[in-house]
């Protein structure tokens, strides 16, 4: 079983990653706000992947483009003009965004007749690299002045008492006292690995409780690779009933909507 913080909603497909968790969200968690701003500036015709909900919400798909992994995306944005599409979902990584925004600078899709959403945990500055594109950075911030990235929240903002005994801004402060003013890469996801710690504990918690109840002797410290006692499927059965609150954005833990 893994626990992850690679937002790609491929991996909520079980039938592949049957044992794939995340507290993390997928890129599709933020569909809800991305059509929200659609039906707030009566925006009817976007190029996306999320198919399925913008149709439910009367978003009419112009077209839907795939791009391989350092391609330059020439042909993609020459058909997303040529059908007029203006309102454009960018999901993919911020090397790859950085081709794609130096290609619409080239092809003249910038401006304020178009609009691009993006993924919102690009690194700060993540325009001023350019070792991988001949744009320069004055050329791609031109295509970027338009652009909305969008993300879930790192933090509950509320005031509750989580499962840890803390508020989120207790968790917070005790997070940020642990650092010393250090600056470790990731920081921002803090959050979701301390609650996938606890989705952790609390299932296999769980497990322990259950197999001690069914007086089979087995514990879960029994568990090996070859699954001899089954534990495997019965850790499983736990982390899918794992529900509890946590410090990150949302109430219960994502493996729960998601996976």
């Amino acid at each position: 079983m893994t626990y992850g913080y690679e937002p790609s909603d491929a991996l909520s497909n079980k039938d592949r990653y049957r044992y794939f968790f995340r507290t993390f969200p997928p890129d599709s968690a933020v569909n809800a706000p991305r059509i929200e701003v659609f039906k707030q500036y009566g925006w009817t015709k976007s190029t996306n992947l999320l198919i399925a909900d913008l149709e439910r919400h009367g978003i009419e798909l112009v077209t839907s483009e795939i791009v391989d992994s350092e391609s330059i995306p020439t042909h993609q944005l020459s058909n997303i003009k040529a059908k007029d599409g203006r309102i454009i979902v960018v999901n993919m990584y911020e090397d790859q965004a950085r081709i794609l925004f130096c290609e619409a600078y080239k092809l003249g899709m910038y401006g304020p007749k178009y609009m691009y959403f993006i993924i919102g945990w690009y690194i700060h500055g993540w325009w001023l690299d350019t070792s991988n594109i001949d744009c320069t950075i004055e050329q791609l911030i031109e295509v970027i002045e338009l652009i909305v990235g969008m993300e879930g929240l790192q933090l509950d903002p509320g005031n509750v008492t989580t499962v840890s005994g803390m508020t989120p801004s207790e968790y917070l402060a005790s997070y940020h006292q642990y650092l010393n003013g250090t600056n470790p890469s990731g920081q921002v996801y803090a959050s979701y690995g301390y609650d996938s710690m606890w989705s952790i504990a609390l299932s296999l918690h769980s497990a322990a409780q259950q197999l001690t109840a069914s007086g089979s002797g087995i514990k879960i410290e029994d568990f090996d690779y070859d699954n001899t006692h089954g534990l495997r499927d019965i850790f499983v059965e736990h982390l899918r009933g794992t529900q509890f609150h946590g410090v990150s954005d949302l109430c219960t833990n994502y493996n729960l909507r998601f996976s």
